[in-house]
This record gives structure tokens, sequence and C-alpha cells, in this order.
């Protein structure tokens, strides 16, 4: 992706790498008490997709009373009993305390330039020139890159991928 100029993807990429990072760092902390985080993780997440799908398809004038409706309202019931203590994770509470809690800072950084359209993100896109008197403003779809940005995407990509491999080794008991 750095070589092909796509530096959005290969960031938002990197991205998640270090989210699986501060997943492993807390999976090896704390590990059985982790995954059951993950459990309730999960549980929240669907829950609110599937509020929000039977909100969506109410306004887009379906049926809620309809045989796929309550199949979802069965399912969400179903996984509130199994995990009634779902809550969403957070990814900055799960990498403070763990050995891997300085990448967060890494992360936040890829998330801010990369992987959500903030004003950072977008802005690499952005530039303005002067025609005559009158500024435009250009949208670039394949802004140049400065090398060291480059450098920088894949230095932090191999990071975090020695990262999750080092954490990985370690909670199967490492070496020997």
């Amino acid at each position: 992706m750095v070589r092909d100029g796509l530096i959005v993807e290969a960031r938002t990429l990197a991205r998640c790498c270090y989210e699986n990072l501060i997943w492993a760092g807390a999976l090896k902390e704390r590990g059985s008490e982790f995954v059951k985080d993950m459990l309730n993780d999960e549980a929240a997440s669907r829950k609110a997709v599937g509020q929000i799908t039977l909100k969506l398809i109410s306004r887009a004038g379906a049926d809620a009373s309809a045989e796929d409706a309550k199949l979802l309202r069965d399912l969400m019931r179903q996984s509130e009993m199994r995990f009634p203590e779902g809550r969403k994770l957070h990814v900055d509470k799960k990498a403070l305390g763990t050995a891997v809690e300085l990448v967060y800072a890494t992360y936040g950084q890829l998330s801010l330039d990369s992987a959500h359209p903030t004003i950072t993100a977008l802005g690499r896109h952005l530039r303005s020139e002067m025609d005559g008197d009158t500024r435009h403003l250009v949208i670039d779809l394949m802004p140049d890159t400065p090398e060291r940005e480059l450098l920088r995407t894949i230095s932090w990509a191999c990071e975090a991928l020695l990262g999750v491999t080092v954490a990985s080794n370690e909670i199967v008991g490492g070496t020997k």
C-alpha cells in the first residue's frame, strides 16, 4: 500500500494492528477476565446494531412485527440474558496499565490522521491554489506523501505486528 501511495489505507491498517496489539496486551495481562470483557463488548455492539436496525426498518415503512424483526428481537433478548453486563470496551482504558500502554499514543495518532474522517485526515487531500486574486480549494485524490511519512508508516506497522507476535507468543507460553 505504501509503495502504491495509499498512505491513508496503510495507516488505517497499521492502526488496526495497534488495536490488536492493545487487545493482545490486555489478554496477556488479564486472561479470561478480558475474554469476558470482549464477549460483553460484542453483546453490546450486537444489541446496538439490532436496535438501530429495528428503528430503521420501521422508519422505512417495513413491518416491525414481521418474522425477521421478531427473530432479531428474540436474538437480542437471548444475548442480553447471556451477557447482562454487555458494555463497550474502550481502547484507551484497555491500554492503560498494560505492558503496551505507550502504543496508545500511536494508535490515537493513526485514528486522527487516517482511520476517521477528521479534519486532519481529510486535510491531506485539500490544498489551495491562487488564480490571480482568487483562491481555489483543490481536492487531490492521490496527494504526494513525504518520504518520511511513508517510512514512518512502515515502521509503525512493523512495530505493531512485531508487538502482536511477541504478545501472542507470551500468551501461549513463550519459547523454551
